[in-house]
């Protein structure tokens, strides 16, 4: 036994990848099969399931490529943006709520029990461009093709207003504006003409005696319709101001009562009120007059507390009536006001304009009179005015011409048809049956995967060596259920000789692996967890060594669960639990077995007294006496994760051999195994992984080319019949 203690490495294996997804598709194939048959229901039932539209009801506008124009173009835009801005235009929200406005589209089956109707009819409305370049169909899915027919009607009408009609309608206000740019260079040009030849009129005029008269009573004229104007204004301000205080005075003074005693006697409510009130006063007043004074009578009381609710009462009503009346002489004389003050408002509007109309003739006559006297008038000003004036006029009236040409051009955007036709297009069943698929199938797999990635299984010997940092020993094919009753050394099947082979192999590396030292003759096989193949690697291994020509023991080290004794065809007890319990000598209960040159050490039948046993000096006692009897101590311990004892045997064995099982062994378990063997300086030997493929070299058809006759399987002079005694372990010992 040596106690070197070896580090523990560890190459790291990625997390994702092909390989780590069909390993785990591999190591679940429940979970992948219920993955599947759900994703099969979940596309089943979408399928049969998703309620699908009867009838699709389509309109389709034909949308040129150039603008149609009958001069040359007015303005050039792209196609591909138009068209796509066309596109986008008719399911826009001022589109659909111009066609909300239709009641059979507001009232639509389609369209209840939305609380946004327009957007759930943008939802529905699809646009495409698949029946040509030129062509965009605007299509719409239903049961009513009725109702399709009046949604894409009024979807469409509301579309060719906003977009085709809006650009006509926007042509047709450009027209306008130029027409009264037109008019009013027209007018512009006959003022200047005027203008021009008043002025060379009043200069020849002013250039004689009679001229200058006339300009000096001209002016006179101006100046006195001046005063008159501001005269006017003034009066006018005055009147408006009388007119706002005879409105406030209304409400005011000795008026106001008289209409107040109408309105409380024309009160229906009120007038019974004040004639009660004053008749309980003259019954209060006689009632005092016939009473003795400085005397309380109840009756007078009564009367007087009645008379004084009445006069809250009356008090009452008479503020009411009071506040209806201002109110409503307010309200007339507001009326009135307005209207009269109208009246004095336009009187006073056309006198300030008359006052800057006289002011402007008397500017431009006092400006002509001085120009006249200083004989410096030169009309070329006006002249130069006058003919940019009319070349504007000849741009405007050119571009009104050609806006009006292109009115008359087709539209860029026409409507072709309407229609409705049964069933529906695309492939929307089978397109969300497969999404359904789909998704359960990817959630399945990836729970699948994630099982993986968080506890990875062991998928080859080489990986699982590399992930360990220990040597791979040997590598045990997978080998098919026997029937029932047959042992593996009966069989005469392929697969037994690829199982002698490796096991042989193992055997070899294991010793002749330490050419320098001593060979590890007393070799512990375990394994992180059961149901690894320890217990058939350990009956395998001892098999081989014997077959060898070495003497060798087998010792079934899993106490609490034995199983060699069943495999082997021996007897459980007694066995290694009362050699170190009871403390008799080994040999008296190790049993032969058919292989020559191996006998096995049974477990025996379990104690609570072994636990001590193990971790005293007894078990060290009985490795000793067997390395001197035996070449090879071959012991199948417990499970090294679950229980104690497996490392309680390894601190007196040689060395350690893990046995390792594919697609079971969990990487991150049989890596706190190596590191606990490691914790109590064991020594780890190397790994054996079962379950994988035979190599090609055993699957060859390599075979003896001379056989004896000989029928003893014993017989070692019978090649064939060796071979078949080699294996000694039926295969269900794998799943130990």
């Amino acid at each position: 036994m040596t106690t070197d203690r070896q580090p523990l490495q560890s190459t790291p294996t990625g997390a994702f990848g092909p390989r780590v997804m069909l390993a785990a598709i591999r190591r679940s194939p429940i979970l992948v099969g219920l993955t599947i048959v759900a994703a099969a229901a979940a596309f089943a039932g979408v399928w049969f399931n998703l309620p699908v539209p009867k009838m699709t009801g389509y309109t389709v506008f034909q949308v040129s490529v150039v603008a149609p124009h009958v001069l040359s173009p007015l303005e050039k835009q792209d196609f591909h943006l138009y068209r796509q801005g066309q596109a986008t235009l008719v399911k826009s929200r001022l589109v659909l709520t111009g066609a909300m406005k239709d009641p059979a589209v507001e009232g639509s089956s389609l369209l209840q029990n939305r609380s946004d109707k327009v957007a759930a009819l943008e939802s529905k409305l699809k646009v495409d461009f698949s029946l040509g370049t030129e062509f965009m169909r605007l299509t719409l899915e239903g049961d009513n093709p009725d109702e399709l027919k009046q949604i894409l009607d009024a979807v469409a009408q509301s579309y060719l207003n906003n977009a085709v009609n809006k650009k006509r309608n926007q042509l047709r206000e450009r027209q306008e504006q130029l027409q009264k740019a037109e008019k009013s260079l027209k007018a512009d040009v006959e003022r200047g003409k005027r203008k021009i030849e008043n002025q060379i009129e009043l200069q020849e005029t002013l250039g004689t005696e009679d001229g200058r008269f006339y300009l000096q009573n001209r002016r006179s004229d101006l100046h006195r319709r001046h005063l008159e104007a501001e005269s006017a204004i003034r009066e006018t301000e005055i009147e408006i101001a009388s007119l706002i205080q005879e409105n406030a005075a209304k409400t005011e003074g000795d008026l106001l009562l008289p209409m107040l005693n109408e309105r409380v006697a024309a009160d229906p409510v009120a007038r019974p009120l004040f004639e009660k009130r004053d008749r309980l006063r003259v019954d209060v007043v006689e009632t005092r007059r016939r009473l003795a004074p400085g005397k309380a009578y109840p009756a007078l009381e009564t009367m007087e507390k009645e008379l004084k609710s009445l006069e809250a009462e009356c008090q009452t009503h008479e503020t009411r009536i009071k506040t209806e009346l201002l109110a409503a002489i307010a309200k007339a004389a507001e009326q009135e006001s307005r209207r009269v003050r109208a009246k004095f408002e336009s009187r006073l509007r056309f006198w300030q304009q008359l006052k800057v109309r006289v002011e402007s003739e008397l500017k431009e006559l006092n400006n002509a009179g001085s120009r006249a006297a200083a004989g410096v008038f030169d009309p070329e000003g006006d002249r130069a005015k006058l003919l940019l004036d009319r070349e504007l006029l000849s741009h405007v009236q050119r571009e009104l011409t050609a806006f009006q040409l292109e009115g008359d051009a087709p539209d860029r955007v026409s409507r072709l048809e309407t229609d409705v036709t049964p069933g529906v297009e695309g492939q929307r069943r089978l397109k969300y049956s497969g999404m359904a698929g789909l998704a359960i199938l990817v959630v399945g797999l990836g729970v699948v995967l994630l099982r993986e990635v968080r506890n990875p299984r062991a998928a080859t010997g080489k990986e699982l060596s590399a992930e360990l940092g220990v040597p791979l020993i040997g590598v045990i094919p997978s080998m098919p259920a026997l029937p029932a009753g047959e042992t593996l050394h009966q069989s005469q099947r392929p697969f037994q000789v690829a199982l002698t082979e490796a096991v042989n192999t193992a055997r070899t590396l294991l010793k002749h692996a330490n050419e320098a030292g001593e060979p590890p003759r007393v070799i512990l096989v375990a394994s992180a967890l059961s149901g690894e193949g320890k217990t058939s690697l350990a009956c395998l291994l001892a098999a081989s060594l014997a077959r060898s020509g070495s003497r060798t023991v087998l010792i079934d080290g899993d106490l609490r669960r034995p199983s060699v004794h069943r495999l082997i065809g021996v007897p459980v007890g007694p066995g290694l639990v009362n050699v170190l319990t009871d403390r008799i000598e080994p040999q008296t209960v190790i049993q032969p077995t058919h292989v020559p040159g191996l006998s096995v050490l049974a477990g025996g039948r379990w104690s609570d007294r072994v636990v001590p046993a193990l971790a005293g000096p007894r078990w060290a006692e009985v490795v000793s006496q067997l390395k001197i009897q035996y070449e090879y101590v071959i012991v199948d311990s417990s499970p090294i994760l679950p229980v104690s004892d497996a490392l309680d045997l390894a601190r007196h064995v040689d060395g350690v051999l893990i046995s390792a099982l594919r697609d079971v062994t969990e990487v991150s378990a049989v890596k706190e195994a190596v590191a606990q063997l490691v914790a109590v300086r064991a020594r780890v030997l190397g790994m054996v992984m079962h379950g994988e493929k035979s190599p090609s070299y055993y699957r060859s058809r390599y075979a003896y080319q001379y056989q004896s006759a000989a029928k003893d399987p014993a017989d070692a002079t019978d090649p064939t019949a060796k071979a078949s005694a080699d294996a000694t372990v039926p295969a269900d010992a794998q799943a130990n």
